[in-house]
């Protein structure tokens, strides 16, 4: 599933949610040359563009580093001061299938495109609505071709186990048939009994001679 979505071409970029090309760039760009000294957002570094010029304040972009591996993050600011985390492509389709997955395991139910975008706004997490709406299409498809599957082969012991019962019935018709066949071997001894009173008769008739 995770190959599946990650093929998508549009999606074939770093940061899904992220709209512009040219910002796109700019941020990966940025990324490959930060360096970040302290852990949380409140270490993150701020994005600037190469002109030197911020973002504007609705779209002020951080690079933050997270323990306890330290890998970097994108995060985003918003205007009442929240910070909002930004997957990569792989890492937002790795994250909402998993989300997905347990959703079900734990509740016994599907999960509407409400209940994950929910999830991801309490989270602080930024993920497009029509990224959430590809996951759980991709995971409904996948949960009834194994439940097709599962169906198809849960029949097969059942129809083995008809023919099994029917196996029996063959020999006794076939020993049915084998006892109708004595009939036969009385009309051939009858001839037999024939010929010896034939026999007997001509030999009287020889000896009278």
């Amino acid at each position: 599933m995770v190959l599946h979505l990650q093929d998508d071409s549009k999606y074939a970029k770093g940061w899904p949610c992220i709209s512009s090309s040219d910002l796109l760039r700019q941020l990966e760009n940025f990324m490959s040359a930060v360096i970040i000294n302290g852990f949380g957002t409140e270490n993150g570094v701020l994005f600037i563009k190469p002109t030197r010029r911020q973002v504007d304040g609705s779209h002020r972009y951080y690079f933050c580093k997270e323990s306890p591996d330290g890998k970097i993050f994108l995060y985003k600011k918003m205007g009442a001061g929240k910070f909002f985390k930004i997957y990569t492509n792989k890492e937002e389709t790795v994250e909402v299938l998993t989300y997905i997955i347990n959703y079900m395991k734990h509740r016994g139910a599907y999960p509407t495109i409400k209940d994950v975008e929910q999830h991801y706004e309490d989270a602080q997490v930024i993920i497009a609505r029509e990224r959430i709406q590809i996951c759980l299409n991709i995971v409904h498809s996948e949960i009834k071709v194994v439940s097709m599957t599962t169906t198809v082969i849960a029949a097969e012991p059942a129809s083995k186990q008809n023919k099994g019962s029917q196996s029996p019935r063959s020999p006794l018709s076939s020993s049915a048939t084998a006892v109708a066949s004595p009939p036969s071997n009385d009309n051939d001894t009858k001839p037999r009994k024939r010929t010896h009173a034939a026999a007997t008769n001509s030999s009287t008739q020889i000896n009278r001679c």
